[in-house]
């Protein structure tokens, strides 16, 4: 629930505050969720950093996506990113998460080499990742208030009201529309909890 309430908050943001209707939250979620496993199996570095790297690839990918589909709007690009959502979850169906093997994939053949999920040293048992994941949600609650109490969520709120009502008030549509897309998808990049034995997305 804690993880995905930073998903949804990140689709609302967009839609809600924006006005851009992005059904490809999900795919940004998976790739964050990857790249944070990856890096979590195959590196030692700490895990906040695995994390924050983790939502800057999202944040990336999330630039990507909105470069093109600046030209588009409303249904049409409800259409680019469902598209997107419906290739990403092909792509790692196909690929599977990490589970702790070797190679680029880290995906282990045999069932006796899954390993759980590296968590932090603060937060080892259920109940304290638990915590950990709920004051997590609640900082990124708090850091999207003061976005949208600031210059970016003024901006944005005038974009979706009008965008060229935004342009004459000489607001950076393109450059505001293109953070929108980058900053509220590297949210979610949120590893997936896991117990002892294999992992199990929560």
């Amino acid at each position: 629930m804690a993880v995905f309430s930073i998903v949804a908050a990140s689709a609302g943001l967009l839609y809600g505050r924006v006005g851009l209707v992005s059904l490809g939250q999900v795919a940004s979620y998976g790739i964050g969720c990857w790249v944070t496993m990856r890096l979590a199996f195959a590196t030692s570095l700490p895990f906040p950093i695995i994390v924050i790297l983790g939502g800057v690839a999202a944040a990336l990918i999330g630039m990507l996506i909105g470069l093109p589909a600046l030209r588009v709007s409303g249904l049409y690009l409800a259409l680019v990113t469902l598209m997107l959502a419906a290739g990403m979850e092909i792509v790692l169906g196909t690929v599977k998460f990490p589970n702790g093997g070797s190679g680029f994939k880290g995906v282990a053949k045999s069932l006796s080499d899954i390993r759980p999920t590296r968590r932090p040293s603060f937060a080892v048992t259920d109940v304290t990742y638990y915590r950990f994941l709920v004051v997590g949600a609640f900082i990124m609650f708090i850091i999207a208030s003061l976005m949208l109490a600031r210059k970016p969520g003024r901006a944005w709120e005038s974009i979706r009201q009008s965008e060229a009502a935004a342009l004459a008030a000489g607001i950076d549509v393109t450059r505001y529309k293109l953070l929108a897309f980058a900053w509220p998808r590297s949210w979610p990049a949120w590893p997936v909890v896991c117990t002892r034995a294999p992992c199990r997305r929560a």
